[in-house]
Order: C-alpha cells, then structure tokens, then sequence
C-alpha cells in the first residue's frame, strides 16, 4: 500500500485552502485508500477513462494498463465470472445504477474477489455520458467470513 505522506494543510492558519491545495489533498486520499476509483466509457468494451492511482498497490496493475487497453478489464475477468459480469452491465442504463462481485486478476496472476458499484452520470438531457464507480477487494473479507461456522 502507498503509505505516502504529506503536510495536511490548516485552513485556518492560512485563512483558507486554495483549490490547488484541495485537489491535491483529494487526489492523496484516493490513492493511499483501499478503495480504487473510476471512470469508464459506456459503450460495449467499458473500457476505462480514469483509473485511481492505487490500482497498482492493490492490483499490480496501472492506471495506463486500463486506459490505453480497452479491453483490459474485461480480459482481466475470471472467465467463469464473464458472462455474467457482462450481461448484467447493460441493466446500469436502465436503474442508472449497479452492483456486482467478480474474480478479477492481479497481476501476479491471482485472482482476487472484487466488489464493484457504478452509476451511470447522464447530460442536462439524460443522455448517458460516463460510468463511475469505485472497487474494493474483498477476498480477505470472503476467506474470513467463510471460516466462521454461521
């Protein structure tokens, strides 16, 4: 994990935090958290437009990997868990909202269990524009849960 640190800055002391300041402290909190950030295109491939820095310490893998690649997510889904994943996307469009757990890859070639929220931001008109959403890896969480008895 990115355990980087920086000077939090006193919006007193300086009367207050200009928009650079907040920017950067924003951009520090997603990237030293556990929870990765994006954004992705909402045509058939949702390849990825923006992908928060931390995806290299919790996945082995670049932001670039994701933006570059449009494919990259979908070719880094467990393939059981494909079909799945992809056949209920389209449903965002319609409940501008969705959820779903999948086996994505790390980069060392494990598969990790992912959570993964989206919404579907639409235009002034209700054009569909972006998704954006965040991902948590939750295999720690699954072996653990599974090993108690209830």
């Amino acid at each position: 994990m990115n355990n980087e640190t920086a000077d939090i800055p006193d919006s007193d002391s300086a009367g207050t935090c200009s928009s650079e300041i907040n920017a950067a402290r924003l951009e520090q909190i997603i990237n030293c958290g556990p929870v990765m950030i994006y954004a992705s295109r909402i045509d058939e491939a949702y390849g990825g437009t923006y992908v928060s820095a931390n995806v290299t310490d919790i996945l082995g893998h670049s932001p670039a990997d994701f933006i570059h690649d449009r494919d990259f997510w979908k070719k880094h889904i467990h393939p059981d868990d494909q079909e799945q994943v992809l056949a209920g996307l389209p449903d965002i469009f319609e409940h501008d909202w969705y959820c779903h757990d999948y086996r994505f890859q790390h980069a060392n070639g494990d598969w990790r269990l992912m959570h993964d929220e989206c919404r579907l931001i639409r235009d002034q008109q209700g054009n569909p524009l972006e998704i954006v959403g965040y991902w948590v890896d939750i295999t720690r969480k699954r072996h653990w849960k599974n090993a108690w008895p209830f």
